[in-house]
């Protein structure tokens, strides 16, 4: 047997040698294949890696550059909506009739005739609405890092009634704007920061593959007039005049945003008096109304400026004042160099517009509105003005007391929660003094450095990481070829 195969392997082994070396190479070649795949996937797998890394690091620099930035427009805001200075000219009033009252009584003492003739001046009433809203006012004043807007002057020559009013308008017109500049804020250092951070991107991976001698990514700029491609590096001077028209909004398109909110809150809470009492409900509904004066009723003409961009970046016309602020042309007062945008800078601001005018970033900016607006009025006010936790007992008096006629006064309360079987939740009419008086001592917190609760509150939208990821990710795949031959 033995024999039989030697004498066949003799035969065949020109066969049998063509075939163990087939058989060798395709080996080889699956074995070459099967490593370069893993190779491949191994490199993708840190690229995404390295993608997300630097994608999370980019978005913790826009929360640390927006709690920068923000004091800058804080302060601006509390020194043109100063409710404390007015609060303090109320406390003088007071002061003043207190003072009278009291010279009135001292004369009726003194004087045994106008004691019997005359009646004497009623005290005034501990539960007076004024007296009682005047004190939860002064209870707090805005301090944040080390600026008080108390000492400023309030308005001279108003009757009581008049400083109420600019009380309510001025209160609730700056929470508000507090509240837009925030969430506007947000969103457009996210569209700066993440796209020179994809850029930032591009140009690494560049540098990397340069260094590592693989085949050559050449970045092409189409637009170029003169129709040759280059490497698009990281150029810091562009960036840095891309980055400073944020001024713009800090400075000018806050005061916008102001007089659109300030106007909003005049027709919808301008019936109201402070002494008014609302529902937690009823404030809900108002709030929503405001908003929807601000963000859906903002210009009749189709070619208007969409919102949000027309507060947060300049028209054409106007990028004049912005260079102008940096020393790039003199000021538009005086004749001098004259400064426009290079064409690189052109095409980012052009796409900043393009990105904030999409549907998909109001979609984030309503959604971040919606966290700071709930925090603000369902969380705050709903919890320090109409919730209340009283004992059963407690609260089947009131709704008893509350249906008499001849009785003390006493709340509407309605049951929300039960807690442990001892103490309910209730929800009870609010005097919107006491509305206006949390949401002056709430602009603290809004405009307060880290941590700002509502900025974190804004973040934990699913849909803003949704946004900074499109931006981080848009890489145009005309712009970005590879140069194999090279």
């Amino acid at each position: 047997m033995f024999q039989s195969a030697k004498n066949f392997v003799r035969r065949n082994r020109t066969n049998i040698v063509i075939g163990v070396g087939i058989a060798g190479a395709a080996y080889l070649y699956a074995r070459s294949k099967v490593t370069e795949a893993k190779d491949r996937m191994s490199g993708d797998r840190r690229a995404k890696e390295y993608l997300k890394r630097r994608f999370e690091q980019n978005q913790e620099d826009c929360s640390v550059t927006v709690l920068e930035l923000f004091p800058q427009a804080v302060d601006a805001i509390m020194k043109d909506l100063p409710v404390e200075c007015i609060t303090a000219e109320l406390e003088k009033k007071k002061a003043v009739k207190l003072a009278r009252s009291g010279s009135i009584s001292n004369s009726a003492i003194g004087d045994p005739s106008f004691a019997v003739d005359s009646p004497s001046p009623s005290p005034a009433p501990r539960n007076d609405d004024d007296n009682q809203s005047l004190q939860s006012f002064a209870s707090e004043s805005f301090v944040m890092g080390g600026y008080s807007v108390e000492g400023g002057e309030g308005p001279r020559g108003k009757s009581r009634t008049q400083l109420w009013n600019e009380i309510k308008i001025k209160s609730i017109t700056r929470a508000f704007t507090l509240i837009y500049t925030l969430a506007l804020l947000t969103i457009l250092t996210r569209v700066q920061l993440n796209l020179l951070g994809r850029k930032n991107y591009l140009s690494s991976v560049v540098s990397l593959s340069e260094r590592e001698d693989s085949p050559t990514i050449n970045l092409v700029d189409n637009e170029s007039t003169s129709g040759k491609s280059y490497t698009q590096g990281v150029d810091a001077e562009v960036n840095r005049q891309y980055l400073i028209f944020s001024w713009w909004f800090l400075h000018r398109g806050w005061r916008r945003v102001r007089e659109k909110v300030e106007a909003a809150v005049k027709e919808v809470f301008g019936q109201y008096a402070p002494r008014d009492s609302l529902t937690l409900q009823q404030l809900h509904q108002l709030t929503l109304e405001v908003r929807r004066r601000i963000e859906i009723d903002d210009g009749p003409e189709p070619s208007s400026p969409k919102w949000p961009t027309t507060y947060l970046l300049p028209k054409p016309h106007e990028e004049r004042i912005v260079f102008s602020e940096f020393g790039y042309v003199s000021p538009p007062t005086m004749p001098g160099l004259e400064y426009t945008a290079s064409p690189a800078l052109r095409q980012m601001l052009d796409e900043t517009s393009d990105l904030l005018d999409s549907p998909i970033a109001g979609v984030v900016t309503r959604t971040m509105l919606d966290s700071g607006f709930g925090l603000l009025v369902e969380e705050r006010v709903g919890c320090q003005v109409f919730r209340k936790k009283v004992r059963a007992a407690a609260v089947a008096a009131g709704e008893q007391s509350s249906g008499r006629e001849g009785g003390s006064v006493v709340p509407r309360i309605e049951v929300t929660e039960l807690s442990g079987g001892e103490k309910s939740e209730v929800l009870v009419d609010g005097k919107l003094s006491t509305v206006l008086a949390v949401m002056t001592r709430e602009a603290a917190t809004i405009g307060g450095r880290a941590p700002n609760e509502y900025l974190q509150e804004m973040e934990l939208a699913k849909e803003l990481e949704g946004f900074c990821a499109l931006v981080y990710s848009s890489f145009e795949e005309d712009v970005m070829t590879r140069d194999i031959g090279s």
